[in-house]
C-alpha cells in the first residue's frame, strides 16, 4: 500500500471560492495585459506610420522649394511696426472715452430722476 496522507481543510468551500476568485483576477489581469501590449504594438506601428508621412512630406516640401522661383522682393522690414506700448495707449484713450461717455450718461440720467420728481 502507497503511503497516503490525507489532510483535512477547515471550510472547503470558502478556500474553493477563495481560489476560484483568484482565478477569476488572474484571467482578467492576463487580458489586461494582453490589451495593454496589443495598444502598445498600435502606438508603435502609429509612431513609425507619422515618422514616415512627417519625412514625406519634408522631401516634398524641399522639392517645392527648389521648384519655386526665388524671391526678389526686400525684405518686409520697411514696414512701419506699432509697439506694444502704443498699442496699449491707445487702448486705454479708447477706455477713457468710454468711461467719460459712461459718466456723462450717468449723470443725464440722475438729472432726468430728479426733472421727473418735480
Amino acid at each position: 500500500m502507497s503511503n497516503l496522507l490525507y489532510v483535512g481543510i477547515p471550510e472547503p468551500e470558502n478556500v474553493r471560492k477563495n481560489v476560484l476568485s483568484t482565478a477569476k483576477r488572474v484571467i482578467t489581469l492576463l487580458k489586461d495585459h494582453q490589451d495593454y501590449a496589443r495598444i502598445r504594438n498600435e502606438k508603435e506601428t502609429n509612431i513609425q506610420q507619422l515618422k514616415k508621412t512627417l519625412d514625406s512630406i519634408a522631401s516634398q516640401t524641399r522639392k517645392l522649394k527648389n521648384i519655386l522661383p526665388k524671391r526678389n522682393m526686400p525684405p518686409t522690414q520697411n514696414m512701419p511696426r506699432h509697439s506694444c506700448q502704443e498699442q496699449k495707449s491707445e487702448r486705454k484713450q479708447q477706455n477713457n472715452t468710454f468711461n467719460k461717455i459712461d459718466l456723462l450718461e450717468q449723470e443725464l440720467n440722475k438729472i432726468e430722476k430728479r426733472l421727473r420728481a418735480f
